[in-house]
């Protein structure tokens, strides 16, 4: 009676077959040990026992291999029939994740040092085409020489005789074209969001409504290089969240190794300040700088906060949702219950309409992203968003930490890393990713008391600047927020014994003057265009100065005399000397309609000095009907009334009441 042949004998008898699979196998493995040598740092003890141990086991496989074939040994060739199947399946599917994981952090991680930026030409009427440049006038950004050459040498392809108009930033430039000034705008390519500053109610129509794309070219900027040793030395990361060209969320983190704290502080995206790629450091809204380039966001927050940023992580809110959704939802507690809306990724200008609870819920992607995004709807407006993605971020990067499920971290960056760019190598982030999982193992407390975060804001009173409602950010909040910075950015911090504080709930805070460069005394300053009034110190001015100063600035002053016998007189009192005011000076967001002076007289016999009686503050408004905007005495009479003037131009068949 003929043996039957034991089942899959044809197989590992083969030696053709045979060879194929162990050379499958020895591929495979080799390349996830090449693999993972990327992340050797995110645990390097055991990254070199699972290295041994698949050396051993490849070997093992092959001796079974030589000896079954060389030796003519059945059991031998099915050992290693069997062993070589299943590192055959496990090396497959372990080998695909890390594929997946390199591609994914290969398409995040910016290593060029360099930044490809978009720009567009667009026309503000359908009348003009790229035929019609020729010997027209075109608005630009003017920035340093060299990178200007480079632009008008990308227009002058297109058109040689184009007329070329410098602005200081996009409000003047788009403010130019509703005034007819020009025909043409180099703008980012997503320039739809730099009409935001323009109000309805100040004009007839939006810069941008009829504003259509010529033609588009990139340009190649170049981004600082850090070599700072994440493991050794604090550093900063500027962590940007950006909305259709501009940064809606500007986060600068920092982290000290040495004493596991980190800062993150959230900057208002309106901050009126310096930005560094304009000629000039000319003001404008902190966001706008991204319009330009990130290096430029980049410079302008280190000139701003006095700091060396050394990486960058920037992001869209979709790969918030994607990473959200891949996480299965994160939980989050919303102070109200709020229904937001959220504009399709493919389609910004389409939104759809998402509810968020109040309490702590399970968040998915969405509600997590919406949550992230509203103002409208908090107490404290934008400031309040500022806080609470920071509680997202640190929400996330907690379940990130704690995460263990493969499918679950790898999906994640998969979905994210089409939306997110950063210039942290991969073994910077496979050495702090190893650093916080060894700490937080060796801790018996969680993530976040693991690691100290503390969580600052830069706010500011909201005034008109230019046309511009903007955030002008208080003194004091630069202030404490650099020194809180620039202490967690020591290798070696240092201990400061403060004694005391005091404030005043009067004037909470001081504000920062755009007129001034950064660092200057803020006192006595005012803000051009804005709702915020400065008072002066009084005891530096004698009474005809401050009834000057009154008149004004249609300010009530009342006085109280103090003369020998008063219990607020002392001798060393000069005569005629202001030793007390009711409002103490500095900047405030409301004006100041009264103030209570107290001024010494030291002859008794001396006239009481009669209270300041209130400023008139009512004024004529003439006819201006018939009399064009340009009349040099309308000018005048708005000047001196200090009411600003604006020209509304109406098309035949529109209402103009």
């Amino acid at each position: 009676m003929k043996r039957k042949k034991p089942l899959f004998s044809f197989l590992y008898n083969n030696k053709l077959y045979s060879f194929i699979l162990s050379l499958a196998v020895n591929v495979i493995f080799l390349t996830i040990i090449v693999l993972i040598s990327k992340y050797s740092k995110i645990k390097g003890d055991q990254f070199f026992i699972v290295i041994g141990a698949v050396i051993l086991i490849l070997l093992f496989l092959n001796l079974m291999y030589l000896i079954g074939f060389a030796k003519k040994k059945r059991f031998f060739r099915q050992v290693f029939f069997g062993v070589g199947v299943i590192l055959l399946l496990t090396g497959t599917y372990g080998g695909a994740y890390l594929v997946r994981a390199s591609k994914s952090l290969g398409d995040i991680v910016n290593n060029n040092a360099t930044e490809i930026v978009d720009y567009s030409v667009i026309a503000f009427d359908e009348e003009y085409t790229k035929d019609t440049m020729n010997n027209q006038k075109l608005g630009y950004i003017k920035q340093d020489e060299v990178f200007d050459s480079l632009l008008q040498d990308e227009v002058k392809k297109y058109s040689p005789s184009v007329v070329f108009v410098e602005y200081q930033d996009y409000h003047e430039l788009l403010s130019a074209s509703l005034k007819d000034e020009i025909e043409y705008a180099l703008v980012p390519k997503d320039f739809n969001r730099l009409e935001e500053s323009f109000e309805l109610d100040e004009t007839d129509t939006l810069p941008l409504k009829d504003a259509h794309t010529i033609f588009s070219f990139s340009l190649k900027v170049g981004e600082e290089v850090s070599n700072v040793r994440v493991l050794e030395e604090p550093f900063s990361i500027l962590l940007l969240g950006n909305n259709e060209g501009l940064s809606d969320s500007i986060i600068l983190a920092t982290f000290n190794p040495h004493t596991l704290k980190a800062t993150m502080t959230s900057l208002a995206r309106d901050s009126y300040v310096p930005i560094a790629c304009y000629a000039g450091n000319k003001h404008d809204k902190l966001n706008h700088a991204r319009a330009v380039s990130r290096q430029c966001i980049v410079d302008t927050v280190e000139n701003f906060l006095d700091v060396k940023i050394d990486f960058y992580f920037e992001t869209d809110f979709y790969a918030l949702q994607k990473i959200v959704d891949a996480l299965g939802g994160i939980e989050l507690e919303s102070p109200v219950a709020f229904a937001g809306s959220l504009p399709l990724e493919n389609n910004p200008k389409e939104f759809e309409p998402i509810s968020v609870p109040k309490g702590l819920s399970l968040m998915n992607g969405k509600q997590a992203i919406t949550f992230a995004r509203e103002r409208h709807h908090m107490p404290r407006g934008d400031f309040d968003r500022q806080i609470n993605q920071q509680y997202v971020i640190k929400e996330l990067a907690n379940n990130l930490i704690k995460e263990r499920n493969p499918e679950k971290l790898v999906s994640a960056l998969e979905g994210a890393s089409k939306n997110i760019t950063m210039n942290l190598g991969i073994d910077d982030i496979s050495a702090l990713l190893g650093f916080a999982i060894q700490q937080v193992q060796n801790s018996p407390l969680d993530v976040f008391s693991t690691f100290r975060v503390v969580q600052t804001q830069i706010a500011g009173a909201t005034p008109t600047i230019n046309g511009m409602s903007v955030v002008l950010p208080y003194v004091n909040d630069i202030k404490l927020s650099k020194d809180l910075i620039s202490n967690n950015l020591m290798s070696k911090p240092v201990l400061k014994n403060h004694t005391g504080m005091s404030f005043n709930i009067q004037k909470p805070f001081a504000l920062m003057d755009p007129e001034k460069p950064l660092g200057a005394d803020p006192s006595g300053g005012t803000v051009s265009g804005g709702r915020v009034y400065a008072v002066p110190n009084f005891g530096k001015m004698n009474e005809g100065q401050a009834r000057e100063w009154a008149k004004s600035n249609a300010v009530s002053l009342n006085f109280t005399v103090i003369a020998e016998g008063h219990s607020s007189y002392r001798s060393h009192y000069a005569e005629g000397q202001i030793i007390h005011q009711s409002v103490n000076p500095g900047e405030y967001i409301n004006k100041i309609n009264q103030i209570n002076l107290s001024i010494v007289q030291k002859d008794g016999k001396t006239k009481p000095i009669e209270p300041q009686k209130p400023v008139e503050t009512v004024f004529k408004v003439e006819n201006f009907v018939g009399r064009p905007v340009s009349d040099a005495n309308l000018i005048e009479w708005a000047k001196q009334n200090k009411i600003t003037l604006i020209e509304k131009k109406v098309k035949e068949g529109e209402p103009h009441f």
